[in-house]
Order: C-alpha cells, then structure tokens, then sequence
C-alpha cells in the first residue's frame, strides 16, 4: 500500500485566504493586501452570524473602514465603479475560483489543479443590497453558540412559522443536555 502523507492542521485564517488567492476580498485585485483580519460580510453587531458563509478574509485598512456595514452599504452606494469591480471579482471566485497551491510542490502548479470557489451562499451574502440578513430556511443552523441566542433564535423560528413560541427555559454554566431535558415545555 502507498504511504500516507502526514497532514498538518490548518489555521482558519490560512483556510478563509485561500478563498481569494491569499488577498483581502475588497482590496483593489490591482493592489491588494494580504488578509489580516476575518470579516463578518454581514456585520455581527447588527445579528450577522460567525459562520463560513458569513467570513471573508480582509486587511485591517478594508475591515477598520467597513465598520458595522455590509459591503453594499460600505462602497456600492456611492462607489458604483468600485462595486462593479467588486461584483466581478465575487462572481469570479464563485465561478472559476482561484487555484489551489499543490501540497507538494508548494508552487500552485499540477497535472491536475484544483480550484477553491465560494460557496453560493458567501456569493450571495457579499453583493446582497439588502441591509438585513437574508431569510435562511435552516436558520438554527445560524444561531449563536450562547444559550440566549439560541433560545431567541429558537422562538423567532417559531413566530415565522406562525406558532405560539413555546416556554424555554435554561440555566447559565449548563450543559446542552440537561439544558434540552429541561428544555421545552410545551413540547
């Protein structure tokens, strides 16, 4: 049998780059900067989720002038060159990707060579002009970790689905089992 190369971990930052070749999504494709920071597309301070799809890599520049916009609000209302280069950029990593770097030979060259794209939904999140999070169908999927968020978002869903939300109750420092056997009462 053929010998298993040994994997090392990757960091989630070097993970999130390779999205965009190693670049700052909204840096200028002419003159970009090496991503230093993640950035919520959909800020957190207004309920953006700390999911993939919701993640791109970005610069300190780029991520201090966005503040708590999204990248419409940010540039495209005011920028419209600016976002149509942006927009372009983004269909293209949706579309073709950028090459993977070959584990091997480190120099992004292979006999067959690989793309990383952005998922559809990263897609759609970063060219929504839309100021809130979009509607998702799976939307516990995008709850917060914490327990109110959950208890929250729990509800919410509910309500959407035109149901009574049901009495949820939780302790601080829990853990999540004996936080579901408490859980709902009115299931």
């Amino acid at each position: 049998m053929g010998e298993q190369k040994e994997r090392k971990p990757e960091l989630f930052m070097e993970r999130l780059a390779k999205e965009t070749g190693g670049v700052c999504i909204y840096c200028d494709p002419g003159n970009p900067n090496p991503p230093e920071s993640k950035d919520h597309i959909f800020p957190d301070s207004r309920g953006g989720p700390s999911v993939w799809d919701n993640l791109v890599p970005a610069c300190k520049a780029c991520n201090t002038a966005k503040l708590d916009q999204t990248p419409w609000e940010w540039f495209g209302r005011n920028d419209t060159a600016r976002w149509a280069a942006f927009e372009a950029r983004v269909e293209e990593l949706a579309r073709k990707g950028v090459p993977a770097v070959d584990e091997e030979s480190g120099d992004g060259k292979s006999r067959n060579p690989r793309f990383i794209r952005i998922s559809e939904r990263k897609r759609s999140l970063l060219l929504r002009r839309e100021a809130d999070y979009p509607e998702n169908p799976t939307g516990l999927a995008h709850v917060g970790s914490g327990p109110r968020q959950f208890v929250v978002g729990l509800s919410n869903l509910f309500v959407r689905r035109g149901f009574k939300p049901p009495r949820i109750d939780y302790q601080l420092g829990a853990s999540h089992a004996s936080s579901y056997q408490r859980g709902c009462r009115a299931c």
